[in-house]
């Protein structure tokens, strides 16, 4: 498998984890729990380009093993910016539901 298609990959996949995180509903008490933490565990919690980051890290880290620093790196902001991107379609796509749910109740 290519390198640009597993980052591809791995930023589709960090973008679904870090929104639901950061954004779901069903994560709303975790998000409660983390924020006591500090300032700094509050706004990483609700940040999905924030949160992101340390999901990309730890991906490729995890999936593509130990690379030189610099590849490692590259490749991270890479995922980042992928993940970011697809942050936004998901992002439009619970407001689109969401107007769709609000239509239908009114």
């Amino acid at each position: 498998m290519s390198l640009l298609f597993e980052m591809l990959l791995i930023g589709l996949a960090v973008a679904s984890i870090t929104m639901t995180i950061s954004k779901s509903n069903i994560m709303e008490y975790s998000r409660t729990q983390v924020s006591k933490l500090g300032w700094w565990a509050e706004e990483l919690i609700h940040c999905p380009y924030c949160l992101s980051h340390w999901f990309a890290f730890g991906v490729v880290w995890w999936k593509l093993g130990l690379l030189p620093l610099e590849h490692f790196i590259l490749v991270s902001f890479g995922v980042v910016t992928i993940a970011s991107l697809a942050s936004l379609g998901i992002a439009q796509l619970f407001l689109t539901l969401n107007k769709i749910d609000l239509e239908e109740i009114e």
